[in-house]
Formats: structure tokens, sequence, C-alpha cells
């Protein structure tokens, strides 16, 4: 993919992960103010904590790790009752270098969390490329618990990396892939970027479309 770090292989499943300059502070209240209203839906009470950390311009892969948490609310809110109650918050565990490692904590009052969700084995496989580490548990109360940790590079400078620009909007991509949970990660990378993707199901669809787009 010109002008674009992420790379999906037909048949390999591979991703290549983005590495740019991002504000985990305004990430995480993105997904604050995408999970409000979702929750509000269903009459779920959601609460998020302020983020208490000394770093936030970080480098990595911020379109992933949206995916993440927000697969993971999103899961909680989606299968909580009515009057039930989702938490969120994040914070950084520590330092070393120019590395620091953060702790993302989504709690629920009722069953929700469910290791076996599609939601979250899709959270789980992208926390795997990431190489994170992604822990789910109840406790005696029943309390589910989906904790994942990450270390990031610190971006000293508090800049935006000057990196030439090419834009990817709008251009059509035939996506080959034979395994479903990777599809849905691949699609969603690849529309985030403002790509028009087309699924090829079978290799006869594959050859169709071939035609059609002049491959």
């Amino acid at each position: 993919l010109v002008g674009s770090e992420m790379c999906i292989r037909d048949r390999s499943g591979t991703v290549t992960l983005e590495q740019k300059v991002f504000d985990l502070e305004k990430l995480l209240d993105e997904v604050k103010q995408w999970a409000i209203p979702l929750a509000a839906e269903r009459d779920v009470l959601f609460s998020s904590e302020t983020i208490k950390a000394e770093h936030v311009k970080l480098y990595g892969s911020p379109v992933h790790l949206k995916k993440i948490l927000t697969k993971i609310v999103g899961n909680a809110i989606k299968d909580s009752l009515s009057g039930e109650q989702v938490t969120f918050f994040c914070r950084e565990t520590g330092a070393s270098g120019r590395k620091a490692r953060f702790e993302f904590v989504c709690t629920d009052t009722g069953s929700s969390c469910r290791e076996n969700e599609q939601g979250l084995a899709v959270a789980m496989e992208l926390t795997k490329l990431m190489n994170g580490e992604f822990h789910f548990s109840h406790d005696k109360g029943d309390k589910a618990f989906c904790r994942v940790r990450f270390t990031f590079i610190i971006n000293e400078e508090n800049r935006e990396e000057e990196r030439p620009l090419v834009s990817v909007i709008g251009r059509k991509i035939l996506l080959v892939e034979d395994n479903e949970l990777n599809m849905e990660i691949a699609e969603f990378i690849l529309r985030k970027e403002g790509m028009d993707v087309i699924r090829a199901v079978s290799y006869t669809h594959l050859r169709a479309h071939e035609t059609t787009l002049h491959l």
C-alpha cells in the first residue's frame, strides 16, 4: 500500500502496525465520547476516570490501540443489563529510558466481559500484534476485569513527526482473506485510512473484481 505503513497479505493475515506520534489523553477521550451514547442507549452506567500518567505524548499505533479499547468497552456495555455499571480507566505503571508502560482496565458489575466473545477475540488478536498483554478475570463477586498492558515509546520532543504525506483516501483495495477475524481487522484498518475496501470471498469473486478494477 503506497503511503501507508500497514500491509495486508492475502492468506497470511499479516498486519504491519503503523508507527506514529499520538496523544494518549486525546485518544482516551475519543473512546469515552464514543462509549457514553452507547451506554445511554442501553441504560448502562458508564464512567471513565481521568488518566493517571506522566507521559501522554507517545509513539506507536493509535488506530489499533483505539480499536482494542472500543472492542473491550463496547463488549462490556452491549452485554450489560439495564442499571449495571461499566468502568474504564488507564494508568501509567512505570517508565524506563524512552519507554513507558501503561495498563488499561475495563470492569463491569455483571458478567458481560466474556473471554470467548467475538469482540474480545479481535481485541486479543490485536493486543498480540502490538506485543501487549491481555488478561481477563472475575473477582469473588463475579465482577469482570479486562486488563491490557502495553509499552510505548515516549515522544520526548512532544511534537508531531514530520513525514511525507501520500494520500490513500478514496483508493480502492481488493481484500483477500480466508479467515473472518483477520478479514475484520484488515478491513477496519484500511477503512480507517479512508480506502474503499472490496471483500473477495471466493476465487471466482476475486477474478471478477480483478477484471472490474483492471488489476
